[in-house]
C-alpha cells in the first residue's frame, strides 16, 4: 500500500527572507564593528574580546534551550577555547583589573 506524502511546493526559501537575513547581518556587523567607538575609553582589542564572550554566551543559550548534551558540551567547549585564547591577547594594562593593580594596594 503507498502512503501519500504532503511535500511543500517550494523548499527554497523566499527572496524576501534571504534579504531580511542579509539586512540583518549587514545591520549587526556594522554595529559590531561600531563598539570601539561607545566603549571608546577601552582599547580595541578588549571590546571585541569582551564582544566575542558575550556571542559565547549567547550560543552556550541557544544550545541549552535546544536541549541536546551532546550540543550544551560542544558549544561549552569553543565558549571554554575563547576563555583560553582571547586573554592573552589582551594589551597589559595596568588598572582595576589587572593583577599588578591588586598587588600594589
Amino acid at each position: 500500500m503507498l502512503s501519500q506524502l504532503a511535500v511543500p511546493a517550494s523548499t527554497q526559501p523566499s527572496s524576501a527572507s534571504n534579504r531580511a537575513a542579509i539586512s540583518w547581518g549587514i545591520g549587526v556587523g556594522i554595529i559590531q564593528a561600531a563598539t570601539p567607538l561607545v566603549f571608546w575609553w577601552l582599547d580595541s582589542s578588549t571590546v571585541y574580546a569582551l564582544g566575542l564572550a558575550v556571542i559565547a554566551a549567547i550560543y552556550i543559550g541557544f544550545a541549552v534551550s535546544d536541549g541536546r548534551v551532546r550540543i550544551i558540551a560542544v558549544e561549552s567547549g569553543v565558549a571554554f577555547a575563547f576563555v583560553l585564547v582571547v586573554p592573552p591577547r589582551l594589551p597589559e594594562r595596568r588598572g582595576c583589573w589587572s593583577p599588578a593593580s591588586s598587588a600594589t594596594g
